[in-house]
């Protein structure tokens, strides 16, 4: 289908510093900076500054790593750094207290006022703090970590802060338990009057060697890293653009002709070195970017597919992306890069130039793929069932299996498989709300989902799960609720005004929006992440990777360097219309029903493609001034393809019209479109038959009638085209709704 389209900041806190190097860096605790006190490890989460937490009264405790199997909602239920979240992948624990913190603390209580200390668990105490700095207590511990780990360790932090001139000293110890299911990890941390300012080096020494121990107990602990993972990260984080050569024989290249979704066997070349010759190729690409192998394709890589060993930069599998959506070549990147920002998990990408036997097919996206390596370094367990959302399909379609097993709680009770997939999709069809909610907390992490929801619609991503049911991945990691994995965002930003508040279409989005606390949650979390859209500070990030693909584009082609300086600024622009709408639409009232006289039309604008198949053409064009949405069969012989746009409306009867003009439309058979909501060109609701449409050539005025039986109903209206072959358009201005009159029974005769 081929498209065409027309956290706020804190001035106290420092910015997050995001990505950051694996490596443990250690900082001096007397550094001005106190932000960077938190220990870097794999990622750096955002945090409340020191003088906030300080004037609140609260210890600021990062939990990462191996505590992190502790519940966000007992953290809150402490009290401990509330605003504060913690991560599941990152590799280490951190307390943070040096000695301004400390000064703060007492500055900020009057001679025997209490000061209160927050723990990981219940335990809360009050102690009497006077001339000195005499602080005790903060103890919790964590059950139910490391699962399926052989060991388990025990960190203890104790933590010195003394006054006016005194020190800061860490001391940690750790080691290693050998009974896995029963152990925990405890965490005790205390402060009390330091020793002498002469035993400051020895503090600082200690927490560099207690420090690299901890890691390296809790790095053996915590499901293993491999070592290509970080190769597969240093190598995205370089943006080296390499050149790379797909040699393939006479008979690969004729199985990629008839059969472009099968693997065949190719000869890789990176920067002149022969990578391998076992490895495979399929050509990639769903609506809109599928392209022939004699075109200019996109590829997916498996090295191992014909018993190869070899990787590239640390992947088994990758994935080189044509981009034809994408002029700019940036969309996937810029977007990869927020969701990994504001902790939603995201393939790595970059960038490479492409040959294929000879011929120069110019500068391609290159992607990692959802694999089992990608699994690994997103999640703590990467042997749950990871699943394709296919094209245009929800959760309640088949969907494909790409990591996982047939087997545990996969295995129905007639040994049927996605046993996960589907108790899932019944919960979503669970027509008591309130059951649907309590189904749903207990099968999806529903805060990370609200995420999603809010990044989906905030980078304009109308082509994903939640507003199309496409380009996703869903994970089931053992022991855990599912999450949702965004993928295809060649069309992010294209759309600088894409509503934040319509209501979604996908299942589980559509019923997680329906929960009026979940909204809030969704509403709150657009707000948070309002600067992650600052375009200032999208525009530095993508510097040096357009500066990248200037040199590469202008190495392969000077009008192909130009066409994408151009298209960058127009990015750009986008950015900053994205950012302004943005801001526009956070304080903006929930949407409201539309308001109908009754028998009078209002026009209905702003459909978006769909296609059910991939070489279906839809498109918004203009005739002699007049917009028409136009939808063309492909030369596969079945097109089911078309344009939507939900509304909210109140109880009642309406009446959907359009103007459709058709040419040479031939209706797909009862086989090929079984079980058919109607047949040629037609409009209807979802889920709503329609009948026989218009078929052959010609215009008429088509007319649809349907009824809201609730008080007030999100409505899908469907232009569509079911159809061997022909073309279908439909006049934008001529798209109407009207809300019709309530019949009144005809009066009858009093009897005499």
């Amino acid at each position: 289908m081929r498209h065409s389209r027309t956290r706020p900041n804190n001035d106290a806190a420092p910015a997050s510093p995001g990505r950051v190097n694996s490596s443990l860096e250690t900082h001096s605790i007397l550094e001005h900076d106190f932000g960077d006190l938190v220990t870097r490890a794999n990622r750096v989460d955002d945090f409340e500054s020191l003088h906030n937490l300080a004037e609140a009264s609260v210890v600021p405790v990062e939990v990462r790593g191996v505590l992190a199997a502790v519940a966000n909602e007992e953290l809150r239920t402490t009290g401990i750094a509330t605003s504060m979240r913690h991560r599941e992948d990152a590799a280490i624990v951190t307390l943070v207290a040096a000695a301004h913190f400390a000064l703060d603390l007492v500055a900020r209580t009057t001679g025997a006022g209490a000061l209160r200390a927050a723990a990981l668990n219940d335990e809360v105490r009050d102690h009497a703090v006077e001339g000195e700095s005499v602080v005790e207590a903060l103890r919790g511990e964590v059950t139910e970590v490391l699962h399926g780990v052989w060991g388990v360790g025990v960190v203890e932090l104790d933590v010195h802060v003394a006054l006016r001139g005194l020190d800061d000293g860490f001391r940690h110890r750790a080691k290693s338990l050998p009974e896995p299911p029963a152990a925990r990890i405890g965490h005790t941390a205390s402060m009390r009057p330091s020793p002498p300012a002469g035993a400051f080096l020895r503090s600082v020494l200690r927490v560099m060697v207690w420090g690299v121990l901890v890691l390296g107990v809790l790095g053996v602990l915590t499901t293993v890293r491999p070592a290509h993972a970080d190769e597969t990260e240093a190598f995205f984080k370089r943006g080296t653009i390499p050149l790379i050569e797909l040699k393939f024989d006479e008979a690969s290249v004729g199985s990629l002709r008839n059969e472009p979704r099968t693997y065949a066997r190719v000869l890789i070349v990176v920067d002149g070195k022969e990578l391998t010759n076992a490895a495979g190729a399929k050509l990639k690409g769903a609506a809109g970017s599928f392209q022939s192998f004699d075109e200019r394709p996109g590829f997916t890589i498996n090295l191992g597919k014909f018993d190869g060993k070899s990787r590239f930069h640390g992947m088994r599998k990758f994935h080189l992306n044509n981009a034809v959506q994408d002029p700019t070549l940036l969309s996937e990147w810029l977007a990869s890069s927020i969701l990994r920002e504001s902790d939603v998990p995201a393939t790595l990408v970059s960038h490479a130039r492409l040959k294929v036997n000879e011929r120069d097919l110019g500068v391609y996206v290159l992607k990692e793929s959802f694999d089992e390596d990608f699994l690994r370094r997103n999640f703590r367990n990467a042997a749950g069932n990871l699943y394709d959302g296919g094209f245009c399909s929800d959760i309640d379609s088949e969907l494909e299996r790409d990591e996982g097993k047939d087997e545990g709680k996969d295995v129905g009770e007639n040994g049927e498989t996605r046993a996960d997939l589907r108790a899932l999709a019944e919960a979503c069809n669970d027509p008591d709300m309130k059951s649907r909610w309590k189904k749903l907390e207990q099968l999806v992490d529903v805060p990370a989902f609200i995420r999603f929801m809010a990044l989906e619609a905030m980078l304009s991503h109308w082509d994903g799960y939640c507003y199309n049911s496409n380009n996703y991945r869903l994970y089931f990691e053992p022991g855990k609720r599912a999450r949702f994995i965004p993928h295809g965002m060649d069309q992010c930003f294209q759309d600088p005004g894409m509503s934040i508040l319509d209501m979604p279409r996908a299942l589980v989005a559509a019923s997680v929006m329906k929960n009026p606390e979940w909204r809030s949650d969704y509403r709150r979390e657009i707000v948070r992440l309002l600067p992650e859209f600052d375009p200032q500070r999208l525009m530095k990030r993508l510097e040096p990777v357009q500066k990248r693909l200037q040199e590469a584009l202008r190495a392969y082609s000077n009008d192909a360097a130009d066409l994408q300086s151009t298209e960058a600024r127009a990015l750009a622009d986008r950015l900053v219309a994205r950012a302004q709408n943005l801001l526009e639409q956070r304080n903006a009232p929930e949407p409201k029903p539309l308001v109908f006289r009754p028998g009078v039309a209002v026009v209905i604008r702003g459909f978006h493609g769909m296609s059910e198949v991939e070489d279906a053409n839809v498109e918004e064009v203009d005739e002699n001034g007049a917009q028409w949405y136009r939808v063309t069969a492909g030369p596969s012989g079945r097109c089911i393809a078309g344009f939507r746009r939900g509304v909210l409306l109140e109880r009642g009867r309406y009446q959907l019209e359009a103007l459709v003009r058709t040419d040479g439309v031939v209706a797909l058979d009862a086989l090929q479109d079984e079980g058919a909501p109607g047949t040629a060109a037609g409009l209807r609701t979802s889920g709503a038959p329609r009948g026989e449409g218009a078929s052959g050539g010609g215009e008429r005025v088509m007319k649809f009638e349907f009824e809201v039986t609730e008080s007030t109903a999100d409505v899908e209206l469907v232009l569509e085209l079911r159809a061997k072959r022909g073309t279908a358009m439909w006049r934008a201005d001529s798209i109407t709704l009207t809300k019709l009159r309530p019949q009144t029974k005809p009066a009858t005769k009093p009897q005499t």
